[in-house]
């Protein structure tokens, strides 16, 4: 990666006019076509302009005050050369435009660094998809980024002299992979990642027995009930969650409720009620750096929480029962959904991103309160991105032949920013 290149600006010699992706989309995803023109200044003298689609990986690490830098091509994609001459048909200098087209592939085309040696939880060879591009600053002793961008180098061809690199950064998400789709409601965390016995609740009081309602003095009752033990009913509460979330849509979650020890003679399950939920993601970034010495990784993990839903009630309003949905429940304090601005899950040669959920409820029976982490697991967060078809005509695009001046369409960036 050259460290050369200039930011892309209208007033360089060599810009790129970048469109903005299809359909709306605030970010490219695979197969989506990265096109636009190149706008060069004619200089006097010939030029060979060479333009390229990149994808860059790259960790940093500070050990003892040295910075060790790893930086890995995912993949990179050349277009035709175009020539441009000194001056045009009338003598005159000016600004040329050509066109240009990629097609964002639909999967990594270049092998890890040599340092990053084969473990799992790392993909270690080519042909998987290209993660999302990031950029993160997780601790002051080292920082990793993924990037994708357009590269226009000009060279003057008399003497292969090196002139100008201007490079246009583009934002990538992966796509939800097609077989996903119709598993996102039907796919449930399995009951063995929800944390251990923890659900399990007991409750033991004079309270539940039926008697406890008359309007006898507290003195009274006491007394009538010293020799007797308080009656107790066990119960179970869990939730159920899909295995896979996706950004911008709901997430729907069902509480099970199963009751394992009752002492009250009529049978009937005391009423249970919701006061507290706390739903939450938590995203768990981890960057391995290459230690030469040893031959083994070094990683560096940093995890980063995402309340979807944090919401608390008035005493005996919210009634559970087995089955119930959560959204039931929390009506009327929103939905509960997977925010959109967040990184999907994603696993590359350096750096990888798993997701976690953990569902916290606190509630009342027979006046006793009680907390519980009724799931807590991993999940799979897709980006809910579509691969864009391909098209035979689209492909056949003309590259390399100068194009005449057209209609400013908005650039990459204005769009960017009205989004």
């Amino acid at each position: 990666m050259p460290i050369d290149a200039l930011p892309n600006s209208a007033t360089n010699p060599l810009y790129i006019y970048l469109h903005p992706p299809t359909d709306g989309k605030s970010k490219f995803t695979t197969g989506d076509l990265v096109q636009g023109k190149l706008q060069v200044q004619m200089l006097g003298y010939h030029q060979e302009i060479t333009c390229t689609l990149n994808g860059f990986m790259n960790c940093n690490v500070i050990e003892d005050g040295t910075v060790q830098s790893y930086s890995t091509a995912l993949f990179k994609i050349h277009s035709n050369k175009y020539q441009v001459y000194g001056i045009d048909s009338t003598g005159a200098l000016g600004r040329r435009e050509f066109p240009f087209q990629f097609r964002f592939p639909d999967t990594v085309e270049l092998p890890p660094h040599p340092a990053f040696l084969q473990r799992s939880g790392f993909e270690c060879s080519i042909g998987h998809t290209p993660p999302p591009s990031s950029i993160s600053n997780m601790l002051h002793s080292h920082s990793s980024q993924i990037k994708y961008y357009i590269e226009a180098t000009s060279v003057r061809a008399r003497g292969n002299i090196r002139g100008l690199t201007v490079r246009q950064n583009i934002s990538y998400i992966p796509p939800t992979p097609s077989t996903i789709k119709d598993m996102a409601g039907d796919s449930l965390i399995p009951q063995a990642s929800i944390s251990g016995p923890s659900h399990f609740v007991h409750i033991q009081t004079n309270k539940l027995r039926p008697e406890s309602a008359r309007s006898d003095s507290l003195l009274e009752r006491l007394k009538s009930k010293r020799h007797e033990v308080a009656p107790s009913v066990s119960f179970s509460i869990s939730a159920h969650v899909p295995q896979i979330a996706i950004m911008g849509q709901s997430l729907p979650i069902t509480l099970s409720l199963e009751q394992t020890h009752s002492d009250l003679s009529d049978g009937q399950f005391p009423e249970l009620f919701l006061q507290k939920i706390c739903i939450k993601l938590t995203s768990k970034v981890t960057v391995r750096v290459p230690v030469l010495a040893t031959g083994r990784d070094t990683d560096f993990t940093t995890s980063q929480e995402h309340i979807l839903k944090d919401a608390e009630f008035p005493k005996n309003s919210r009634l559970i029962y087995d089955g119930v949905m959560v959204e039931e429940l929390t009506q009327g304090t929103g939905d509960v959904t997977v925010p959109r601005i967040i990184l999907p899950g994603f696993s590359s040669y350096a750096i990888n991103n798993a997701w976690e959920i953990q569902i916290i409820i606190c509630g009342i029976c027979a006046g006793e309160k009680f907390t519980r982490v009724v799931c807590k697991g991993p999940i799979r967060v897709y980006s809910g991105f579509v691969r864009s078809p391909v098209s035979r005509d689209d492909d056949h695009a003309l590259e390399g032949e100068e194009i005449p001046p057209t209609e400013e369409l908005p650039t990459y960036e204005q769009a960017i920013r009205s989004s």
